[in-house]
């Protein structure tokens, strides 16, 4: 690139694509056998390695260091996945708006009671509108 052209591009930021079609940037692309660091350092760690740290990090959550404890935590126990839950809900595949209305209101009621949550109730709520719809569309089903 000659003195000129470098000049007339300083003051701009780069913009689109930078190399001619058919040139890349790294023409020999990563080279094969290439590691990232991550796994580089996980093989490094030796069995007996790993058996001192996971005790040492047993033994800092008991002394109540809440970091050990949370990542301790973190890899033991999985987050709670939604739990099934089973409602008696009027039929409203005929797309009538009162039975739609109902089992609608069947599910308010599930959640009023503490049957179901309210995450729950708007996800049921939603898939009842859905059906409904779909009802409508195809004249029953």
């Amino acid at each position: 690139m000659s003195d000129n052209a470098h000049a007339d591009n300083a003051g701009r930021k780069q913009r689109g694509r930078p190399f001619t079609p058919g040139v890349s940037g790294n023409p020999g692309g990563k080279p094969k056998g290439c590691r990232n660091r991550a796994g580089i350092l996980l093989e490094a760690i030796s069995d007996s390695d790993l058996v001192a740290v996971v005790t040492k990090l047993v033994t800092q959550a008991k002394a109540g260091d809440m970091t050990a404890i949370k990542i301790l935590l973190d890899r033991l126990i999985p987050p709670p996945r939604t739990r099934a839950v089973t409602l008696d809900l009027p039929s409203f595949a005929d797309g009538n708006a009162k039975s739609r209305a109902a089992a609608l209101a069947a599910v308010l009621d599930a959640m009023a009671v503490g049957q179901i949550d309210p995450s729950q109730a708007e996800m049921i709520a939603g898939l009842v509108e859905t059906t409904a719809r779909a009802s409508e569309n195809c004249g029953g089903f």
